[in-house]
């Protein structure tokens, strides 16, 4: 077995004072590299593993100073980032497939989990469909009283996310009473809609430039077709760019939301509103009488 010797300074080890000093002076991305290269010869060994364990991640972070929960974390991500979606540069102009945010929430397991499920069933207009890996796929609740409530503004929610494809949440607890909540919603509608409406222009940026053409307008045609098109084009992007803002903000406020639960009133009752608003409003008459 082979015995680790106690580590040099590292003027012996690297023959200079000023190479030193340069080690010493590293900054996160002089470091990242270090770390990236001394994984990849590890890999690289014959006699290296081929691949690591949590537990060995977690062990060799540890030995470099860094807090156990945030590896946990990263791990979480990486465990549950969105799959590779082979994109054109006009998928990637128009809108992103996937939109995905994540927050910190301080709080029994049982309760954040409950508090997610309220705030999406019932200020966003969801319900469950399926497990997904680790985590909930929710679609948009096509039941009536999910559509009253919604079109009536009952709910908290933007109600942007039952404008989109599914949305699938999980819940990864990185320590006690400390755990990850990620919302992930399917925006693929988003760049279908702006190819839709592209599509509309070219089309009718074609028909356009024939009948000027047969009515004899020459390059007042294409003129014309370009002005279609151009026309089309901006709604198309506009159209995409509103719609994936709304979308974005749209899972920040829930997960704010998820976050203070007390602040934003998730579990409020339909009942406990209107006598709050009652409330508001018996005070507004009594301050007008003075």
């Amino acid at each position: 077995m082979r015995e680790y010797e106690s580590p040099k300074p590292a003027e012996q080890e690297y023959g200079t004072s000023d190479l030193a000093d340069r080690l010493d002076a590293m900054n996160m991305e002089s470091v990242e590299r270090v770390l990236r290269r001394a994984i990849q010869l590890q890999f690289d060994d014959e006699h290296g593993p081929d691949t690591l364990s949590p537990e060995h991640i977690e062990r060799i972070a540890g030995e470099i100073g860094i807090d156990p929960a945030h590896v946990r974390r990263a791990l979480f991500e990486e465990a549950t980032a969105s799959e590779q979606v082979e994109m054109t540069p006009l998928d990637r102009f128009l809108a992103p497939v996937r939109m995905k945010e994540r927050t910190m929430v301080v709080g029994d397991l049982a309760e954040v989990t409950n508090t997610v499920d309220t705030w999406l069933e019932k200020h966003e207009g969801l319900q469950k469909r399926r497990l997904h890996g680790r985590g909930i796929v929710w679609e948009k609740d096509p039941s009536p009283v999910a559509s009253i409530r919604m079109g009536l503004h009952l709910g908290k929610g933007s109600g942007a996310l039952r404008a989109v494809g599914p949305v699938t949440h999980h819940v990864h607890s990185v320590e006690p009473g400390k755990h990850l909540v990620t919302l992930e919603a399917d925006t693929s509608i988003i760049g279908k809609t702006a190819k839709g409406l592209l599509a509309a222009g070219a089309g009718l940026s074609v028909v356009l430039a024939l009948v000027l053409g047969i009515m004899g307008a020459g390059w007042a045609a294409l003129g014309g077709a370009a002005v279609a098109l151009a026309v089309f084009g901006g709604i198309a992007v506009t159209t995409a760019r509103l719609w994936s803002g709304r979308v974005r903000n749209g899972l920040k406020r829930a997960l704010d939301a998820i976050r203070l639960p007390d602040v934003n009133r998730v579990h409020e009752s339909i009942l406990d509103r209107i006598e709050r608003a009652l409330s508001t409003v018996r005070g507004r008459d009594t301050r007008s009488r003075y």
